[in-house]
């Protein structure tokens, strides 16, 4: 079959995927990377929030490879609202399982018979010769297959994470199509076997991001407070050197830190730090500029642990 054998096999639950990261979305400057509405990002282009057309089958078998073609008509297929789930659509039946296993336990194989739904999506998109582009799904059930223009990307079994693909070799001026197969079955399923009701489909957004190409792929900031809490450390690691700005303001909005150069660790500390509780909520906003995109964060103060 078409459709390699990676849903049975645990080494290759990530094909082509990038590596996690924390969730992180680009802004053309500071104002709107404040406000933290990804939809106003220009780097931000929805895909989801609409019907896509979708083709259910009983088993993978029956999914042939002219349906992941990029001139495949198929307008004859039903419509399904992305996000959305199978079994509250008309297809499949939702099931309700504590234990055992809802297939027969054989790990890390699935079923012959595993129902796939196949997703396309038409889509407009402009492109910029200094510019990489990122596909992102933020959740589906349970294992994916992905193409643009008829090309596999890559592969996914991270159900209830971001799955982060590189698309800026599949991409193209003008029209694209983005072709989704996702599996009912896969050895993820073992995994997240657990007391809920099992559903399935795309139920999370599909977006594209337009990145810088040597832009910032993740950071970490950990916050340590002394014992008295009269001063906190603040470590912020960028995993990569980056030409970036950097400040960081209080609650209250005073400036506490400012950095302007190349970097790839920073560390500084604030005295008198506000604190975050749940009954005072105190955030300090951190805000990072590298190259043309700007970010974000909110970060709140705090120590816990166990004693005894």
């Amino acid at each position: 079959m078409f459709l390699a054998d990676y849903y049975n096999n645990i080494h290759s639950g990530h094909i082509n995927e990038k590596a996690p990261r924390a969730y992180m979305i680009p802004y053309e400057n500071f104002h709107k990377a404040e406000k933290a509405c990804r939809e106003n990002s220009d780097y931000f282009t929805l895909l989801s929030g609409k019907e896509w057309k979708f083709k259910y089958f009983e088993t993978m078998q029956m999914v042939k490879e002219e349906h992941i073609s990029a001139t495949y008509d198929c307008s004859g297929w039903d419509n399904m609202y992305v996000p959305g789930m199978w079994q509250t659509n008309g297809y499949d039946q939702a099931m309700y399982f504590t234990s055992p296993y809802i297939h027969l336990f054989n790990p890390p194989y699935t079923p012959e018979k595993n129902p796939t739904g196949v997703y396309v999506h038409d889509f407009e998109y402009s492109l910029k010769d200094d510019k990489t582009y990122e596909l992102v799904f933020e959740g589906f059930d349970s294992a994916l297959y992905v193409y643009v223009n008829g090309k596999f990307v890559g592969f996914s079994t991270v159900a209830h994470n971001e799955s982060v693909f590189d698309v800026t070799p599949y991409l193209k001026d003008g029209k694209n199509r983005l072709t989704a197969v996702l599996l009912k079955f896969s050895f993820g399923t073992y995994y997240e076997d657990q007391d809920k009701i099992r559903l399935n489909g795309i139920f999370r957004d599909v977006y594209i991001l337009e990145r810088d190409k040597n832009g910032l792929e993740d950071f970490y900031v950990k916050p340590e407070l002394n014992d008295d809490f009269t001063k906190c450390d603040v470590n912020i690691d960028l995993y990569k050197k980056l030409d970036v700005e950097i400040t960081l303001k209080s609650p209250r909005g005073e400036k506490v830190y400012e950095y302007n150069g190349l970097a790839d660790k920073l560390n500084f500390t604030i005295d008198s730090p506000v604190l975050w509780s749940a009954e005072t909520p105190a955030l300090y906003i951190l805000n990072i500029k590298t190259g043309n995109e700007f970010y974000c964060k909110k970060i709140g103060l705090k120590k816990a642990e166990i004693i005894d």
